[in-house]
């Protein structure tokens, strides 16, 4: 046991500070590394050979409570635009604050009980209230925050033309869900110990769930890339130039000719400059290339063509490999190396995007293209 929570401490530690020195800085570094040293405390705390309350009355306990508030901030630092911490956001540590204050004035009962919770003892009833609130917390935030990457999943549509992992912030929702079951397993188990002590034993240490969370935060806490791109560089500049230019589409919204023309030039911008040929391509990169404000593209391709931007480029992809199956030039490519360079950057992606738009498999239509069954 030792062994283990040692384990989750040194990579507490070693998470904490590489996340800090991580490179590009980034708030959503800054909060998982406090989040994850936090729960390293916890596990300082179980390797102490006396109960904490011994000495330090609020304990440790109620570190578990900020768990839910730090999900919280982690997914908004990674979903909002140009974050921000406000002191407003700090309403959503009040209940750690209240039940550190609570058990400094009692006579507080250490966690590590060693036979369920004795209902007599009114210390105890306690204990079982503040597991209650921090259960239903953390189950609270996980919701609110499965919602937040919901809709984040719907909002990179109109930022990127590609599909990644990276991005989806699936890791965080997985692990999540696993300290919450973890969490509350070791809850039930400490109600019903008493009644069901083989049973309820294995579940009883709520600490694993912070192992497991340190050491699966920090591996994926460090590879994942910050989400929400910010223009830059010379052409960025341009953008900021024609800020007066722009900023009257903010107040009253494009007219339907303002619509009309913008969406002209990115179509004919695509169209010749093929700039969806790049991969990585995403709204940004497009703003940039038309010095349009980023609002008003994404504005115009969801009114104006019906459709996000992931939508249209993917089309555009498709529409590149069909032309070049029916080019001569490339009758000796295979479809995947035509996907591949029609800015496609996976296999799956290109074949679900080719099926969505044409209604038919790669291999089906180049089939059908050799029979003569399609017009070349």
């Amino acid at each position: 046991m030792e062994i283990l929570y040692s384990l989750g401490v040194s990579h507490a530690v070693f998470g904490f500070a590489l996340l800090l020195a991580k490179k590009p800085s980034h708030i959503s570094n800054t909060i998982l590394g406090i989040w994850i040293f936090l729960l390293g405390i916890v596990l300082c705390g179980k390797l102490i050979p006396v109960p904490v309350v011994s000495f330090f009355r609020p304990g440790i306990f109620p570190i578990f409570i900020c768990f839910g508030p730090f999900l919280y901030l982690y997914i908004k630092s990674l979903t909002v635009e140009k974050y921000r911490f406000s002191r407003r956001e700090l309403i959503h540590f009040l209940p750690f604050l209240i039940i550190a204050i609570h058990r400094s004035f009692g006579d507080p009962v250490s966690f590590d009980w060693g036979g369920g919770y004795d209902f007599r003892n009114q210390e105890q009833i306690v204990n079982f209230v503040y597991y209650c609130i921090t259960t239903i917390s953390i189950s609270l935030y996980t919701l609110i925050t499965f919602k937040m990457i919901n809709k984040h999943k719907s909002n990179l549509q109109n930022i990127y033309s590609y599909e990644s992992s990276r991005y989806t912030l699936n890791w965080v929702r997985t692990i999540s869900v696993m300290f919450l079951l973890i969490f509350t397993l070791s809850f039930i188990a400490g109600a019903f110990h008493s009644i069901l002590p083989d049973i309820s034993t294995p579940f009883r240490h709520q600490s694993f769930g912070s192992v497991f969370f340190i050491i699966m935060a920090s591996f994926f806490g460090l590879n994942q890339p910050v989400i929400l791109i910010q223009e830059s560089g010379p052409k960025a500049l341009q953008i900021v130039e024609r800020a007066e230019e722009v900023r009257k589409y903010l107040r009253s919204g494009l007219s339907k000719e303002e619509k009309a023309n913008i969406q002209d030039k990115i179509l004919d911008h695509l169209e010749k400059k093929k700039s969806y040929l790049n991969p990585e391509y995403n709204i940004n990169m497009l703003s940039e290339e038309l010095t349009v404000s980023r609002h008003h593209v994404t504005q115009v391709i969801n009114s104006n063509l019906n459709k996000n931007f992931y939508t249209l480029i993917k089309e555009m992809r498709v529409n590149e490999v069909v032309n070049r199956l029916h080019n001569p030039a490339f009758s000796n490519y295979t479809i995947l190396a035509i996907a591949f360079d029609s800015g496609f950057n996976s296999k799956s992606a290109f074949n679900r995007a080719f099926k969505q738009t044409t209604g038919k498999t790669p291999s089906e239509y180049k089939s059908l293209l050799s029979a003569g069954k399609i017009r070349s």
